[in-house]
């Protein structure tokens, strides 16, 4: 997976997962659940991509989008809006116009 993820990590994380695969290496598994919890978020960091991100903030903004529209009656006046909320693209937009506001 080249998409800049391990480059973007911090040292203290790459250091924890390099001696995270070498005790794995000699005992053969993690046991402690703290260091598989550590690893398993620098796992997620290292499979966020920026598509990912934005995704994610899409979804929040859409998400309190449908509450407030909800709440204010926006939807019986414009029916259609709530689907362009659940729309992929809808949402990858709002993602984006979250991330570069």
């Amino acid at each position: 997976m080249r998409n800049g993820g391990w480059r973007r990590l911090s040292r203290l994380d790459k250091a924890l997962f390099d001696c995270a695969l070498e005790l794995a290496k000699i005992r053969g598994r993690l046991e402690n659940l703290n260091l598989m919890v550590r690893v398993a978020k620098i796992v997620f960091k290292l499979k966020a991509t920026f598509k990912s991100e934005a995704l994610k903030a899409g979804v929040a903004k859409a998400w309190m989008l449908k509450r407030l529209y909800a709440l204010k009656g926006v939807f019986n006046w414009a029916p259609r809006l709530r689907e362009w909320l659940n729309e992929p693209g809808y949402v990858l937009w709002l993602g984006l116009t979250e991330i570069y506001k």
